[in-house]
């Protein structure tokens, strides 16, 4: 059995939490409770995300904001390029974009972006997001500019058509996590989305 250290442990709970404190909400204003329906071809309920790709992605920084990539610029590809090249090299039509890689987020962008994909027939199933406030600060400004950034990105799933955005628990070197607050900055995203924005 594999270990489940403590910070994984507080992000599996504070996505409970999250869940918990909305899911009823968000059932008895759609008048029934979630529903997913996987496709019936295997290769269709599979993905490939671009964190495990992010050097080979233009605009990759490195952990440090300034190291530049290790792969030669020749072999690097665009993000909104990634879809076409995953289909072509894996046979596989969805992918999971990273946030940390978008070079822009603003609407033209995101209109090439999507316009890529659907040419190769793919399709964004997700956009995993991390970012640098933490949901669980006792600061409510800070909490706040989480809520923000979360919301910035279920605006950009939408514009992708992608039907779900992963937003990291970020933990903090000054606090203990909690999981109510962060339930709570996380309930502020899920009625957002809720809400049809």
């Amino acid at each position: 059995m594999n270990a489940v250290n403590r910070r994984q442990f507080l992000g599996v709970c504070a996505g409970a939490a999250a869940g918990a404190t909305f899911l009823p909400d968000f059932a008895r204003a759609t008048g029934s409770g979630p529903s997913v329906q996987f496709p019936s071809d295997p290769r269709k309920r599979v993905a490939v995300a671009a964190y495990p790709f992010r050097e080979f992605i233009v605009g990759w920084k490195g952990w440090d904001g300034k190291t530049p990539s290790s792969v030669p610029a020749a072999q690097q590809i665009e993000l909104k390029d990634f879809a076409a090249h995953v289909a072509e090299k894996f046979n596989v039509h969805n992918v999971e974009p990273w946030g940390r890689v978008f070079p822009s987020t603003d609407p033209k962008y995101l209109d090439q972006f999507r316009e890529a994909v659907e040419k190769a027939g793919s399709a964004v199933v997700d956009i995993a997001v991390d970012d640098e406030y933490s949901q669980y600060s006792p600061d409510a400004a800070e909490r706040n500019r989480a809520a923000a950034s979360s919301k910035h990105w279920v605006d950009v799933g939408a514009a992708l058509g992608s039907p779900s955005v992963r937003t990291h628990i970020q933990d903090s070197k000054k606090w203990k996590p909690d999981v109510s607050r962060a339930a709570e900055t996380l309930k502020q995203v899920a009625v957002f989305h809720c809400a049809g924005h």
